[in-house]
């Protein structure tokens, strides 16, 4: 039976190293409203489907939260219905937790975006504004726009001339996409939505050692809200090739990445060894690559989160202290994700060495099929959404300056 525990208690167990999962069942727009930071939101509906991939293994300690104390217990009470085995609620409910005094947050994805924030100021990442870029194209610098959203954001609208390079892709794609540009000076610039993705485009990018990157402040969002128009049904392009001289460049620098942020590269033998102990230690293998690939074939049982939504990858990892282990084709893919999981605190990030190739060759079975995951930070808002949203994200900024 599921036991109780308290705000305090609760509050702490988030602050150490141990192992768990705290599950919020509350609506969605209610967990928006406000949440506790790192808690996972499964609104009830949608605990049976998502359960077994959030929590693949049953005995992790995983602590329900609801509105009150009564939905709490009623909710650990389900969990235990599905199969977990070490479940406890929160006394009180969230209502307890706000009348304690202790910490929450609003929004969505804000676990990826205070990441975000972190790493804007920590590695000073220029930014360039909505009008210094519209002008700057206008008067026909020689700049390269890339845009980090998924295709299908990229395809509802976006920045004229821009080139749909989803987050993930770029360390493989911004090799080939120079080449192709005459010499002379150059600028690019990062876009997504807001502010986020550009960020850790940019961020990566500035890895791979390219001169001249700045990520667009506040995305599209803030290129419409400046007045600038965007191109509407754009077309992103057939899925990406890349050459044999970005695929080595790329590997070299993850290489040198995984050395210095701690990530593991594992072979096949190691990534088996971990899958064996996955009833007793919880492992999540998730695949970074595009969902086409994805779904053409993929490791039994991978997740699918394309390297770009890793920031918002909240709703996929629920269990903290997890091992997360990072699939590609080959590695670079999988290095430059595990090293944003690294960077975001997670503590056990590994990358499979060789990826889907090398685990085919070796003679092991490929999955195909999966869904192409959407992604929830996309579709049209209102012009006062957009002022909103952009408020908030400024608001969270805001903290970092000057630490």
């Amino acid at each position: 039976m599921a036991e109780m525990t308290t705000s305090n208690d609760l509050h702490q167990m988030m602050a150490s190293d141990e192992v768990h999962a705290v599950i919020d069942v509350r609506p969605t727009a209610d967990f928006r409203a406000g949440q506790i930071f790192a808690s996972t939101s499964v609104p009830l509906p949608e605990l049976a489907e998502r359960l077994p991939a959030l929590i693949p293994l049953p005995s992790v300690l995983t602590v329900a939260i609801a509105e009150d104390a009564t939905s709490s217990a009623r909710a650990a009470t389900q969990l235990e219905q599905l199969g977990l085995t070490r479940v406890r609620w929160l006394d009180g409910g969230y209502t307890e937790w706000v009348n304690a005094g202790l910490p929450t947050i609003a929004g969505w994805g804000v676990p990826g975006k205070d990441f975000g924030e972190r790493l804007l100021i920590r590695e000073a990442i220029p930014e360039i504004e909505a009008d210094e870029l519209a002008g700057r194209l206008k008067r026909g610098e020689h700049i390269v726009v890339l845009d980090s959203r998924t295709p299908g954001e990229f395809a509802t609208s976006c920045i004229p001339g821009a080139r749909s390079v989803p987050g993930g892709e770029l360390p493989l794609a911004i090799t080939d996409i120079l080449a192709e540009e005459s010499t002379g000076e150059l600028s690019v610039v990062v876009n997504c939505a807001g502010r986020t993705r550009s960020i850790v485009g940019a961020f990566q990018l500035q890895r791979l050692g390219i001169p001249n990157v700045a990520a667009l402040r506040n995305g599209t969002m803030g290129f419409t809200l400046a007045g600038h128009d965007l191109l509407m049904n754009a077309d992103p392009g057939s899925p990406p090739t890349y050459s044999a001289r970005a695929t080595a460049r790329a590997e070299r620098i993850a290489d040198e990445i995984a050395t210095r942020d701690g990530v593991r590269v594992l072979s096949i033998q190691e990534l088996e060894q971990l899958r064996a102990r996955a009833d007793r230690e919880p492992l999540y293998v998730v695949d970074v690559r595009m969902p086409h690939e994805f779904i053409a074939g993929h490791i039994p049982g991978a997740l699918t989160c394309p390297g770009g939504q890793i920031p918002f990858s909240d709703d996929q990892i629920a269990i903290h202290g997890a091992t997360v282990v990072t699939v590609c084709d080959g590695r670079a893919r999988a290095i430059f994700a595990a090293s944003l999981w690294r960077l975001m605190g997670f503590p056990r990030v590994a990358a499979l060495n060789g990826g889907v190739t090398a685990w085919s060759a070796a003679g092991l079975e490929i999955q195909e099929g999966g869904e192409d995951r959407p992604f929830i930070g996309g579709g049209t808002r209102t012009r006062q959404q957009m002022i909103e949203y952009l408020a908030w994200e400024e608001a969270l900024g805001e903290k970092y300056h000057g630490a």
